[in-house]
């Protein structure tokens, strides 16, 4: 009986051996998944916040070169406005000056032949006033802006006639010479008369352009030869 109590209780103690180490083993680990849980989760944290600080520091780039290329942008734009301004002041200086000198010379070369001051106004003040035009005209044509092309003639047409002619009226009366009213201003609804019908296909083509030419020759070669 005393060898059977012993053997029982040497029994009794290693199973108490067992489970206490069973359950260490299972506290440690638990204990094990629990750091490695939290270690996984201060990763995911750290690396979530070293994303945010990349993507904050690309999007503060991002803006600074954005906000860079539109002072840019703001800058040259302010630069080609003051150049062309610059170059529209230049070119109407030289043109005024260029005209000017035209009319100067060809007045008294004309003077100097006898020709009457109508003439004079008719042919050389007419070419050195209407120069302006004519460079502005071709150069439009030449960069293809064919409504500033008519724009600039009936334009100044216009202003010519009911500007130009009614200012001088204004300040002192003057007289007409009857052989405006019977030649040129015959001329001039004539050679209105021919721009419209040319203009009737909405196109001026280089055979009207030749007509027109042709037409100017005509009233020139009748006011000196004629």
């Amino acid at each position: 009986m005393a060898k059977t109590t012993a053997r029982s209780t040497k029994g009794t103690k290693k199973r108490k051996v067992v489970v206490e180490s069973t359950g260490a083993a299972h506290v440690t680990a638990s204990f094990n998944n629990i750091i490695i849980s939290l270690s996984n989760r201060a990763g995911n944290v750290i690396s979530w916040s070293s994303a945010g600080k990349m993507g904050f520091r690309e999007s503060k780039k991002n803006n600074l070169t954005d906000s860079d290329n539109d002072s840019l942008e703001n800058n040259s734009q302010k630069n080609d406005k003051g150049r062309t301004w610059l170059l529209l002041i230049v070119s109407l200086i030289i043109l005024v000056s260029s005209a000017r000198l035209v009319v100067w010379g060809g007045t008294s070369l004309a003077l100097s032949f006898g020709v009457s001051d109508l003439i004079i106004g008719l042919t050389v003040v007419a070419l050195g006033t209407s120069l302006p035009e004519l460079a502005v005209s071709i150069s439009s044509a030449l960069k293809k802006q064919h409504q500033m092309v008519i724009g600039n003639i009936i334009g100044s047409n216009l202003f010519n006639t009911l500007g130009v002619l009614a200012i001088p009226g204004l300040i002192l009366p003057f007289q007409i010479p009857t052989e405006v009213m019977s030649r040129d201003y015959l001329f001039m609804l004539m050679f209105t008369l021919l721009v419209l019908i040319l203009s009737m296909r909405l196109k001026i083509s280089r055979f009207g352009g030749f007509i027109l030419l042709t037409a100017l020759a005509i009233y020139l070669y009748q006011l000196f030869w004629i």
